[in-house]
């Protein structure tokens, strides 16, 4: 494998030299701030109140006092995201990239990594090829069966105890399980690289050292697969022909397994809480009347998984809905705001069941390149319970936790007549795996992995099971 030269910081644009006229965006005052209480618990609101002021394009203030565009009509965020020479993904062209500091609260968003996200062209087709080419080597009907075996065991933890919930014991643990598999990761690394990265997602004081913790497997991961290839993502990454890094290697496949969390549990637990409280859409799935896939898509025009995408960049001087856009300029896609743009879908309570076309895994060159294995964990999942689970039903209110880019569900408490798990052995996720929103142990504080214990014949962990599959 070769090994590409060390890339050179592209110098940003510079911001208005102080005592000079800031024109266009760094000249708009009282902007409205997408992280406000107010804004982020009403935002469908908020983005049509912007739209009446500013049209399709609105200024906007983001955490560390960022100023942004944030793009509310649909058509503009399709012209963004299909035209890269005018709209670049690099973070290295945003004007004010030299001042992000580490500590900055939009670093682990924007701050630029050798990914394909951040890459424009031929570095962006080389990595997004060896994505693209690596995925479509997995088996669809077996990933399915594998999502199958996952989800059966994650419910034979809780399937004797009439009550769950389903954010904390299935939601938040099936993506990130089945993307473990996917990627090859060894059985006893499995619970603790999954705590490492619910970790480093959620922001914690131990984020850093987690994050270390995280690169750290899967370099190793990816040393170990360099020597013995597997049938899993690494394996594929490594042997395409874009000749990937080290380092891109693993920074892909560190970016695969948060995505999977913070995208694919969020339509996971939106979806099953859209049939629970929906009695009109759980007679038409038992009746015939409607798909789980198609409920879904219902589900992404109406909820996205993320409500704003940052980021995208101007390379030069442009026009945009109404707005002039300045050289440097951040702009941010308003996913959520151009799914109910009242150009595309007048009536936004009109079912859109079996309608595709949303902005929710984003467009153009940037199009979410998982998005089939993340709707197939999805739908198989969600099937796998509600068949298990026929008679499931919420025993209280789902919690959200809202923030300018999501609002994640927290809590999704259910309850259900009991049931016998399938396996012989119904130890559950609810009692081994790790807490989704407690601390991180103290094993994964940067210390080797500890050697497995032996394992029982007649007894083996819920998580053993799954990799033996």
């Amino acid at each position: 494998m070769t090994t590409s030269p060390p890339e050179q910081p592209r110098p940003a644009p510079a911001s208005p030299p102080p005592g000079c006229p800031a024109h266009g965006l760094y000249a708009a005052t009282g902007l409205q701030q997408l992280h406000a209480p107010t804004a982020v618990e009403n935002s469908n609101q908020l983005y049509e109140d912007l739209r009446k002021v500013h049209g399709s394009v609105a200024p906007v203030e983001v955490p560390g006092g960022v100023r942004a565009w944030l793009v509310l009509g649909y058509r503009e965020n399709l012209e963004v995201l299909r035209t890269p020479s005018r709209f670049s993904a690099d973070s290295r062209l945003w004007r004010d990239a030299t001042t992000l500091s580490l500590e900055h609260p939009l670093a682990p968003l924007i701050a630029w990594q050798p990914l394909v996200n951040f890459a424009e062209g031929p570095d962006q087709r080389r990595l997004r090829g060896a994505v693209n080419g690596s995925l479509a080597k997995f088996n669809n009907i077996g990933v399915r069966r594998r999502i199958q075996y996952i989800a059966n065991t994650l419910i034979d933890g809780f399937c004797q105890d009439g009550q769950a919930d389903l954010v904390s014991q299935y939601t938040q643990q099936l993506p990130m399980l089945t993307m473990m598999r996917l990627l090859g990761v060894p059985e006893g690394t499995a619970p603790k690289l999954i705590a490492a990265c619910q970790d480093l997602i959620a922001g914690t004081a131990s984020a850093a050292s987690s994050n270390q913790y995280v690169m750290q497997v899967l370099q190793d991961l990816v040393a170990a697969r360099k020597t013995a290839a597997d049938n899993d993502l690494p394996s594929f990454l490594i042997q395409h022909e874009a000749q990937l890094t080290d380092l891109e290697v693993a920074e892909h496949l560190r970016h695969t397994l948060v995505a999977a969390h913070t995208t694919t549990s969020v339509l996971l637990a939106d979806t099953l809480h859209f049939y629970l409280t929906n009695a009109t859409t759980r007679a038409q799935l038992a009746g015939g009347a409607q798909t789980l896939e198609t409920s879904v898509d219902h589900i992404l025009w109406d909820q996205p998984p993320l409500s704003v995408l940052p980021a995208r960049y101007a390379t030069g001087p442009t026009k945009l809905g109404d707005q002039d856009i300045e050289e440097g300029d951040m702009v941010l896609l308003g996913l959520a705001a151009g799914n109910r743009d009242p150009e595309v879908r007048p009536d936004p309570t009109a079912s859109m069941h079996g309608n595709r076309s949303h902005l929710s895994f984003s467009g153009g060159g940037h199009e979410c390149p998982g998005q089939d294995i993340g709707r197939a964990v999805v739908e198989t999942a969600a099937d796998v319970l509600l068949t298990r689970l026929p008679d499931l039903h919420a025993s209280g209110e789902g919690q959200r936790v809202f923030t300018w880019l999501s609002h994640p569900l927290i809590t999704l408490p259910v309850a259900f007549t009991r049931k016998a798990p399938l396996t012989a052995d119904p130890v559950g996720a609810s009692k081994t795996a790790p807490a989704a929103n407690g601390p991180l142990p103290a094993a994964a504080a940067m210390p080797p992995v500890p050697a497995r214990p032996p394992v029982s014949a007649t007894r083996t962990r819920w998580w053993q099971r799954l990799f033996r599959r």
